[in-house]
């Protein structure tokens, strides 16, 4: 009985809780378009490729000065392999084709405005990303070499930073621009420089 006693109260508890993190949760997506940094050998690869990269993600708690946003965005593009880097190509010189995924996981500080809500975010994300061997393509062994590289030396780590404006509807829902910028530790850390850098700015929708 005792027992019976003690899993009731833990499932109150555990379904209390979630109820109270339900009510406090916001959710939000984002149309952004990026500026990708590429200082490689331009002769042998693309320019910085611009990209359209959606994402979605959660606001917690939706009130308060501090929240955390956790966010995903995904786009796909192509690379190379060239003097032992992976580098942006062109489609008609590609080798992979790369889809990527970046995981955002910001501390965000919110400032009223009147009716309207400024933030600023500083926080670590993952740019995870998989490529495999394009169509046409034959070089199956540069594709190996190119998802090594993604992920050897923290090419992975960026340190990133933003900043909202979030204009209020008479629904619960709000938009507005917003910016980003995505330092890449983990090519500092290679000595390859400001390579792999992200600028980002477009529109941002809770609910």
């Amino acid at each position: 009985m005792k027992k019976a006693k003690y899993i009731f109260a833990f499932l109150l508890i555990f379904l209390s809780t979630q109820a109270l993190v339900a009510r406090s949760l916001d959710y939000f997506f984002t149309m952004p378009t990026s500026f990708y940094y590429n200082n490689g050998d331009k002769q042998h690869s693309a320019p910085s490729p611009i990209v359209f990269n959606p994402g979605f993600g959660i606001i917690w708690p939706n009130e308060g000065f501090i929240s955390i946003e956790p966010s995903l965005n995904f786009y796909y593009s192509y690379y190379l392999w060239y003097d032992g880097r992976a580098l942006p190509a062109e489609i008609e010189n590609r080798t992979s084709t790369t889809l990527s995924f970046m995981l955002d996981i910001p501390a965000v500080f919110t400032l009223p405005i009147n009716t309207t809500k400024l933030k600023l975010d500083i926080g670590a994300s993952m740019l995870m990303r998989f490529g495999w061997l394009s169509n046409g393509a034959n070089e199956a062994q540069d594709v190996e070499m190119i998802n090594h590289y993604f992920w050897s030396q923290a090419r992975f780590l960026y340190l990133s930073g933003g900043i909202t404006w979030m204009v209020g509807l008479p629904s619960k829902t709000k938009f507005g621009p917003f910016a980003k910028f995505y330092l890449p530790l983990g090519s500092l850390i290679a000595n390859e420089e400001l390579n792999g850098m992200i600028i980002s700015a477009g529109l941002k929708v809770s609910f």
